[in-house]
């Protein structure tokens, strides 16, 4: 049968009792064609949410709650969450669940957080967190990826980063895997004595057969203690993930200090793979040549490096570069001085290579006059075969003052091959 619909979104807010529904993707519809025996029309909600405040002047109670409900003809599956805050208690908790009646099949992730920690010595327990799931699976295609071309660890990352309900395929699309299912038990924990702020740990263990292993744990130091509901990421993280053939883990961190970054941050991504059926494709990465380890020290230096290592060879690289970027009254000042040294050896075909180069700058206005300044240096050696040695010196310099303009870029290359 034919239907048209009109659609719309609204919401509802009741105070002072602290109610607020609201409703996206809300559709009327109505049967359009000129056929005997009409449908009735009816009426689909995408997505609800409800919030609600009790009381509303001093909050006892506050949920926060939504649920999505499939569309006739598009999707089986319902979807919702909810969390509960209940403040003098110090009691928090959430859930978020995927339902699919017709199989049945589900998947419920929930958490809560302690009123009061579990002591363990030095640290202490302040909340948990579960998984159970039936027919449903975590997979790589679950979030967009290929299962033997992409890896776990871009699973891992993908957004929400770790191990997330949205990141499981239901039964509709897991037929082959045969009855699936899905356990995961995690925990916050922190140093007793302060609440965590020295240093806290999120960590969760997931096993979904038949297709994933995993252990994902997150860290932070020196910072308020992030709950296990809370969507910050702590700077510091791990992981294992056994499947696909493959053993697969990594550890990094994202940390700023202080949060802006002013002082110091660090990127650093460490990640190594070794595959069962295929030992020849192991490699073990330092950051990489795209994504390098970079440290950033007041803004002003930044040093970046990798070391990449395989079955296939050995490539590392490291730079530094300081910049100096100032404005003082109609005087404009630009400085930077770079670093950067790399080299590869290839065990495919007996072939290793290393460069150096190297340079300053400058770039001086003072609105009649301005100057700029430029020296790259590079020297590199390549052998067995070809053998090369090869060197470039570059100079570029740039005058202006009022419309006079003077401008000279060049370089001197040699190479000598053997």
């Amino acid at each position: 049968r034919k239907f048209n619909y009109f659609g719309f979104d609204g919401g509802i807010s009741v105070d002072p009792l602290g109610i607020e529904v609201r409703g996206d993707g809300v559709k009327y519809y109505y049967c359009s064609d000129d056929l005997d025996n009409k449908p009735d029309p009816y009426l689909h909600i995408q997505t609800l949410y409800l919030d609600l405040t009790i009381p509303a002047s001093s909050p006892a109670v506050i949920i926060n709650g939504w649920l999505s409900i499939p569309e006739p003809g598009t999707s089986p599956e319902y979807a919702g969450g909810i969390k509960l805050q209940i403040p003098k208690a110090k009691i928090a908790g959430s859930a978020d669940m995927k339902l699919m009646p017709r199989y049945p099949a589900f998947i419920v992730d929930a958490s809560i957080e302690l009123p009061a920690p579990i002591p363990l010595g030095p640290v202490a327990i302040y909340g948990f967190r579960g998984l159970i799931g039936y027919r449903y699976v975590a997979e790589k295609e679950a979030v967009g990826l290929t299962s033997g071309v992409d890896s776990w660890y871009d699973y891992y990352k993908f957004p929400p980063r770790g191990i997330h309900v949205t990141k499981f395929s239901g039964p509709n699309k897991t037929k082959k895997s045969g009855t699936p299912f899905s356990l995961g038990a995690g925990a916050s924990l922190g140093t007793s004595a302060d609440n965590g702020t020295i240093l806290n740990i999120k960590a969760m263990v997931l096993l979904s057969i038949p297709s994933l292993f995993m252990i994902d744990g997150r860290a932070s130091i020196l910072s308020a203690r992030l709950g296990l509901e809370d969507p910050k990421d702590p700077p510091f993280f791990a992981f294992i993930a056994i499947g696909d053939n493959s053993l697969e883990l990594g550890f990094g961190a994202d940390y700023k200090l202080p949060k802006s970054g002013d002082i110091f941050t660090l990127f650093a991504e460490v990640q190594a793979g070794f595959f069962f059926q295929d030992a020849k494709k192991w490699y073990v990465n330092f950051g990489t040549k795209t994504s390098p380890i970079t440290a950033k020290v007041i803004r002003i230096l930044t040093i970046k490096s990798f070391l990449m290592l395989s079955a296939k060879g050995i490539e590392a690289g490291a730079r530094g570069d300081l910049s100096f970027n100032r404005t003082y009254g109609p005087i404009k000042v630009k400085a930077w001085a770079y670093i950067e040294v790399g080299g590869k050896i290839s065990f495919e075909r007996p072939q290793f290579g290393a460069f150096l180069a190297a340079g300053v700058g400058c770039d001086i206005d003072i609105k009649i006059f301005s100057l700029y300044v430029s020296i790259d240096i590079l020297f590199g050696v390549e052998a067995a075969k070809p053998f090369l040695i090869y060197g470039e010196f570059r100079l570029c310099v740039k005058i202006k003052i009022l419309f006079f303009k003077f401008k000279f870029c060049g370089n001197l290359s040699v190479m000598w091959e053997f």
